[in-house]
């Protein structure tokens, strides 16, 4: 299987090949990936698709790759709507005044 990851900074696209990868979760398949390529970075937490920290553009659509069943070939793109620190990890921007203490 062919997954393609957006990588930051730089903006640019990695191709990697997973053997056996059909119907694991994109998560697990970053997590196999992040095996061989250390410095591959994105979020992870609880697995089951209650926290969000995994969301991320999978295919042009914003989900949880936790919750998404690999099938295809995939394009695994930073979550919209974010900063992007580093390959598919984001930080949500807050508006100047807003939150924070004082």
């Amino acid at each position: 299987m062919k997954i393609s990851v957006r990588r930051f900074p730089g903006d640019y696209t990695q191709d990697y090949e997973i053997e056996d990868a059909e119907g694991e979760s994109v998560l697990n398949l970053l997590e196999r990936i992040r095996e061989k390529d250390p410095s591959l970075a994105f979020y992870r937490s609880c697995g089951i698709g209650k926290c969000g920290a995994c969301r991320m553009n999978i295919n042009g659509r914003e989900r949880l790759a936790c919750a998404v069943p690999a099938t295809g070939s995939l394009l695994l793109e930073h979550a919209s709507g974010g900063k992007v620190v580093r390959d598919l990890v984001t930080i949500e921007q807050r508006e100047e005044g807003t939150g924070g203490i004082g």
